[in-house]
């Protein structure tokens, strides 16, 4: 068989004996966490190992005590404050006028991802991951998923494929046009633009939308109810254009404190200016 056609075969078998490594990356809300915990609950049940790749030690006892395994690749001790945020990207005051239009959690998110990513890569072939499971507005699981060619699935807790982060308080066409021009041309982002490129020699830009990290290659299942999702935004259709019509719509995906539901979180620093 050729190389294709064996990794295809052995998934299958794995698949069916329920011995698949998966691998896990969250996003630390309640609201997004929870439906991941019901579908790895199954998944674990089943008899797939299941593990967590996290960038917060937020949830790490929580999994371990129900039984999933876990990996740190974030770093230990950091509670995302503003201060903290603030010694990664330029306070507010100081940014330039081209990053000012970006909310400091994108800026600091994509400041990190070159960072992090490593981890997640190192950690990924060591654990042998079969599929990788991620929260939609996470960019390290995809992004490895995609540079390791390892299946995966994205998790949609919005209420549909076309809600996208990004676009959130933009409510004209022009407002939305703007968006992906307004990512690429941040001054401050420009260097770990280029670092990234040089590193994994692909634009991110000509994959992903941020924040709505979808892979044609992959499944996205969404627990919103079809529906009432949105028409796709024009900007949009070169990269996912054809991708809402193949999203699966699963519905809410319930979980009792018995089986590990997640109640309640810190929400994180607030920018009163963004």
């Amino acid at each position: 068989l050729r190389s294709g056609e064996k990794k295809k075969k052995k998934k299958k078998e794995k698949e069916e004996e329920g011995d698949m490594k998966i691998a896990v990356t969250p996003m630390d809300a309640a609201g997004h966490l929870n439906p991941l915990l019901a579908l790895c609950t199954k998944l674990k049940d089943m008899g797939h190992e299941v593990k967590f790749f996290l960038k917060t030690e937020m949830n790490e006892e929580h999994l371990k005590k129900f039984g999933f395994g876990t990996h740190m690749f974030g770093k230990r001790g950091l509670s995302f404050t503003k201060e903290e945020m603030y010694e990664v990207i330029p306070p507010y005051e100081l940014q330039d006028e081209t990053d000012k239009l970006i909310p400091d959690h994108f800026l600091y998110g994509f400041a990190t991802i070159g960072e992090m990513l490593p981890k997640v890569l190192d950690g990924l072939q060591q654990f042998g991951a079969d599929l990788v499971i991620y929260d939609q507005t996470q960019a390290h699981g995809p992004i490895a998923a995609y540079l390791l060619d390892i299946p995966c699935v994205a998790m949609i807790t919005l209420p549909g494929f076309n809600v996208y982060p990004i676009l959130m308080g933009r409510h004209t066409e022009k407002e939305k046009n703007s968006s992906i021009e307004e990512f690429k041309c941040s001054r401050f982002l420009q260097k770990y633009y280029k670092d990234f490129q040089e590193q994994y020699g692909f634009d991110l830009f000509d994959q992903f939308v941020p924040a709505s990290y979808f892979l044609r290659s992959g499944l996205q299942i969404c627990t919103g109810i079809e529906e009432f999702d949105l028409k796709m935004p024009p900007v949009f259709k070169d990269l996912y254009g054809g991708m809402d019509g193949e999203c699966k719509y699963v519905g809410p995906m319930f979980l009792t404190d018995e089986q590990g539901r997640v109640s309640s979180m810190s929400h994180g620093p607030k920018c009163e200016h963004q």
